[in-house]
Parts: structure tokens; C-alpha cells; sequence
């Protein structure tokens, strides 16, 4: 191979590569205003954070009942409402499994940063939330989507009983910053 035949191939797969990455960087954004679940631990200590996932995983199994026959946001809002007292003697009731603080729960509008959770973008907002804060509220949250259910999908895309398994601490994405990643260094890097 000559120098020009090695170079249009570089400039070949550097095209190639940048096509990829701005094929991989594409977004999807939940249409309309989802229900929010937001989880916030008492505190930042690793028992605490412990402790909030407990009662996420206890909310998550009780929701995925009161929810299963929701069609719309209204509905979950509403199954949600009737059941409003029930959520937070649920998660009083693990809360006192591990620890002497309590919990309290509300469905209120809140306001969130622009969060990514996979490929799914919720850009920064003000949303309708079941928000259950454990003790003083000072610690890390977690969060998923009530509606439309994708706290509760399972990997065929059908409602399931199961609960999400990750841990959605989310990372902040700060609005106008990409991160453009090198498809054929992965591939080659292996």
C-alpha cells in the first residue's frame, strides 16, 4: 500500500468512527411529563444508603400492584392518593426494621436536574413525584419512572412484579456537554 491508499483508509475509518459515536449518541426523551419516584436517603452513610434501598425495593413491590392497571399518569396519581397512607406506614414499617427515624410520603410537584438513566433523558424540570423522604432528607436519592412504568419493565418490555435491578443513582448531565466515545477503540481495545 502506498501513503495516500494508508491515509484515505485513516480518513475512512475516522469518518467511520465519528458516524458511530453520533449514532451512539442519541438520546431518548420519556414524551410527556412522566410520574416520578424519588427516594431520598436520611443520610449519606453507607448504612443509610443501605437502608434507602430497603424501602425502595418494598415501595417498588407494593406500587407494582396499586399501578398495574394504570392507563394513564392521572390514574397512577390517583391509585397512588388512595394509597398515600398505606406507602408511608410501608416504609415505616422497614425503617423500623434498621433504624429510629421515619419516613413521611407526598405526591407534589418537585423540581429535578436533567437526569440520564441508560439511554432515557429527563431533562431538567419541574415533575409530579411520589417523593418519600427517610429522616432528615439529607442524603443521596434514588429515582425511576412510575409512569409510564419503566420502573416496573421487565427485559421483554412487559409489565412485571419485579423490581428494577440497578441502582439509578443517576448522573447529573450538564446541559451542552457530550461525551463522544470511540466505537473501534472498544472494539479494538478488548
Amino acid at each position: 500500500m502506498n501513503k495516500n491508499q494508508i491515509i484515505a483508509i485513516i480518513v475512512m475509518l475516522l469518518f467511520g468512527t465519528v458516524g458511530l459515536g453520533i449514532y451512539h449518541m442519541q438520546e431518548t426523551e420519556v414524551a410527556g411529563a412522566p410520574l416520578r419516584l424519588h427516594v431520598i436517603a436520611n443520610s449519606d452513610s453507607v448504612y443509610d444508603q443501605e437502608v434507602k434501598f430497603q424501602v425502595r425495593d418494598e415501595i417498588l413491590n407494593l406500587l407494582s400492584d396499586v399501578m398495574k392497571d394504570a392507563a394513564s399518569k392521572e390514574e397512577a396519581m390517583k391509585d397512588i392518593r388512595m394509597v398515600l397512607p398505606q406507602i408511608e406506614e410501608e416504609c415505616n414499617a422497614v425503617l423500623k426494621n434498621y433504624t429510629t427515624y421515619t419516613a413521611s410520603a407526598s405526591l407534589e410537584k418537585a423540581d429535578f436536574p436533567t437526569r440520564r438513566y441508560g439511554d432515557l433523558v429527563l431533562p431538567a424540570g419541574n415533575y409530579d413525584a411520589l417523593r418519600i423522604v427517610l429522616g432528615d432528607g439529607d442524603g443521596h436519592n434514588w429515582w425511576c419512572v412510575l409512569f409510564p412504568p419503566l420502573c416496573f419493565v421487565d427485559a421483554t418490555g412487559n409489565f412485571s412484579n419485579q423490581t428494577v435491578s440497578t441502582t439509578a443513582e443517576s448522573v447529573p448531565v450538564t446541559a451542552g456537554t457530550v461525551q463522544i466515545k470511540l466505537k473501534i477503540k472498544e472494539l479494538f481495545g478488548k
